[in-house]
C-alpha cells in the first residue's frame, strides 16, 4: 500500500497528506514498534497479513513525483503495478468518503498522474480518500491546507474506514471490497 503526500513539517496536517496518514494509521495497527526504513527517496515498513508480507510506502518527494520512488521501489521489491493500492486525496467525493478502484486516469491528482507515468499503465489499483471542497474554493490552496475543526473531530473515523476498506481488499480481493465499501 502507497499512501500519497507532502514531506515536511509544513504539510503534515493537510488534507493533501491523506494517503501518509492512512500509511501511518495501519502501521499503528499492525506494525506499531517498527520504524519506517528508508528506501531512496521514500519510507517503508513491512507489516504481515494473513501470513503474507505487505509493504506499507510513503514516498518522500512532492506530490508530483511520488511515482519516480514507487516505481523505484517495486522494481526492487519485484512488485507489479497491479499489486499495488495507492491510496490518496479526492476533492471530487465528500469529505471522508472513499472509492476503490481497479485502475483508470488519475482525475488531475498530481500524484496518481506521476504514479501512472512512472509505471507507463493506469491499470494500478486506488483508494481514494474524500476531502471534499466547494466550487468557491481554490483547488490548490484547499488540499494544502490543514483539516477544519469538524473535519479534525471526523478524521478517526474517516482512517478507520479507510482502514477497513484496505482489509477488505487484502481479505477478499478488489472486487469484493468494491462492492462492501464503493
Amino acid at each position: 500500500m502507497a499512501g500519497l503526500g507532502n514531506p515536511g513539517r509544513k504539510y503534515e496536517s493537510s488534507r493533501h497528506n491523506i494517503g501518509f496518514l492512512l500509511a501511518d494509521f495501519i502501521r499503528g495497527r499492525h506494525a506499531e514498534n517498527a520504524s519506517w526504513l528508508s528506501f531512496g527517496k521514500g519510507k517503508y515498513v513491512k507489516i504481515n497479513l494473513k501470513e503474507e508480507d505487505f509493504y506499507l510506502v510513503k514516498p518522500m518527494m512532492y506530490m508530483n513525483n511520488s511515482g519516480i520512488m514507487l516505481r523505484s521501489f517495486a522494481e526492487y521489491f519485484k512488485i507489479r503495478a497491479k499489486q499495488i493500492l495507492v491510496c490518496y486525496d479526492d476533492i471530487s467525493l465528500d469529505f471522508g468518503k472513499i472509492r476503490i478502484r481497479r485502475g483508470g486516469s488519475s482525475g488531475g491528482h498530481k500524484g496518481m498522474e506521476s504514479v501512472i507515468e512512472s509505471f507507463g499503465v493506469s491499470d494500478i489499483p486506488r483508494l481514494r480518500i474524500g476531502i471534499g471542497r466547494t466550487e468557491s474554493q481554490n483547488a490548490r490552496n484547499y488540499v494544502l491546507g490543514n483539516f477544519n475543526s469538524r473535519e479534525r473531530q471526523e478524521l478517526p473515523q474517516v482512517l478507520e474506514n479507510s482502514y477497513n476498506a484496505f482489509i477488505s481488499i487484502v481479505n477478499h480481493g478488489l472486487e469484493k471490497a468494491m462492492n462492501l465499501h464503493n
